[in-house]
């Protein structure tokens, strides 16, 4: 089974603006609600609340005077809260994952679920769902015409609304295409050149970030120089969160590009595997959740997390399994960037070493390690 997501910018009137954030305050306190309920049932009990058994709670609660404000939300969305958050603690007593946290309400980034389907009118320009039947003015960029499953809509720190619609096309998964030397491709990723392909193309990293940073420096000086809680410190918030937003939105267009190219050009994709762990939803910002490569790095850990590597591999995964391509992982442990044509190996080559000469002849470091990557005496030993 192929699952797609569209994510489409829409833009709300001021009344459903009023109706999206009453939709993202009570799903924030359901979740913390119902976390709230299961951690001291635990501590005092030491079971765990199901979720119908918190839904019937909440169900009477909307009765109560105290509580009728959330008769005003979508019900279907304030109980994918309920199940999301019984996901997260179920995954966690199965040591799959870190206990849930609480939503504060100081967060600027929020959402809500929409578990049922929602309306798409793509001439009308319009996205309709539960309490918003009116529908919502929305920019669509790309169509389809598969069934929705279920969809997302949040807004950004910068004020930016969106909804992410989860489809099933009705295509089968494609069946993995065998490995072939002549349909492979080796890329090195690296920090002067994003990507070293075996071919001897290179693509320079833009340093999207870096070529910001005066700009963004300049802009959180005058943030903190605001006084807090005020207008002005609102204003100059979305500022900086706009300058974040465009450096995110270089670097995503960048990996979707290489990766969507590499893919249409190649079978099978081999490249090193690298020490740089912490992918998460942060995937998207502008800095990722720092790992070990970042800790040991000293002096390039901007540049590393700038990168994005774990991003673009995450890219190349997913559009392989819908094409049926090979991803190829070499292990981190014996890294080819070390080995010569003439099967030299240079234990003391540095970070800094570009260029190679071990047996008089002069090799590219990137060039020489993706060409090390699909080795024709490597490709048995591959698992696709």
């Amino acid at each position: 089974m192929i699952l797609k997501v569209y994510k489409y910018r829409f833009y709300p009137t001021e009344k459903q603006k009023i109706l999206l954030s009453k939709h993202f305050g009570s799903a924030r306190w359901i979740h913390n609600y119902a976390l709230n309920k299961k951690t001291k049932t635990y501590q005092t009990e030491g079971k765990s609340l199901s979720r119908l058994q918190i839904q019937s709670e909440l169900s009477e609660l909307k009765k109560t005077e105290e509580y009728k404000w959330l008769r005003e939300n979508n019900t279907q969305s304030l109980q994918a809260s309920l199940e999301d958050v019984d996901k997260v603690s179920t995954s966690f007593f199965r040591k799959q994952n870190s206990y849930p946290r609480f939503k504060s309400g100081k967060s600027n980034y929020h959402s809500f679920r929409i578990p049922q389907s929602a309306d798409v009118d793509f001439n009308g320009n319009r996205v309709s769902f539960s309490k918003f039947k009116e529908g919502v003015r929305c920019m669509f960029s790309r169509r389809f015409e598969w069934c929705i499953k279920s969809s997302v809509v949040y807004v950004t720190p910068s004020g930016k609304y969106f909804i992410s619609i989860l489809v099933e096309p009705p295509e089968v998964k494609p069946a993995i295409a065998d490995v072939y030397f002549d349909t492979s491709v080796g890329i090195d990723l690296g920090l002067i050149h994003f990507t070293v392909r075996s071919a001897g193309e290179k693509v320079d990293t833009p340093k999207h970030l870096q070529k910001s940073l005066k700009k963004l420096r300049g802009e959180q000086k005058r943030l903190g120089k605001k006084e807090t809680g005020s207008n002005n410190r609102i204003k100059q918030r979305i500022k900086v969160t706009k300058i974040h937003d465009n450096v995110t939105n270089q670097r995503i267009d960048l990996l979707q590009k290489t990766s969507t190219r590499l893919l249409a050009e190649s079978q099978t994709i081999a490249f090193g595997s690298l020490n740089v762990k912490g992918r998460s939803s942060s995937i998207l910002g502008t800095i990722e959740k720092p790992g070990r490569m970042v800790k040991q790095k000293s002096g390039l850990n901007r540049s590393i997390q700038s990168a994005s590597w774990a991003a673009f591999v995450h890219f190349l995964e997913y559009k392989a399994e819908w094409k049926g391509a090979n991803i190829v992982r070499i292990g981190r442990f014996s890294p080819s960037s070390r080995l010569c044509v003439c099967g030299k190996l240079n234990k003391s080559l540095h970070l800094s070493d570009m260029t190679r000469e071990p047996c008089q002849t002069k090799h590219h470091r990137g060039i020489l390690a993706s060409n090390n990557f699909p080795n024709k005496s490597q490709l048995s030993f591959w698992d696709s």
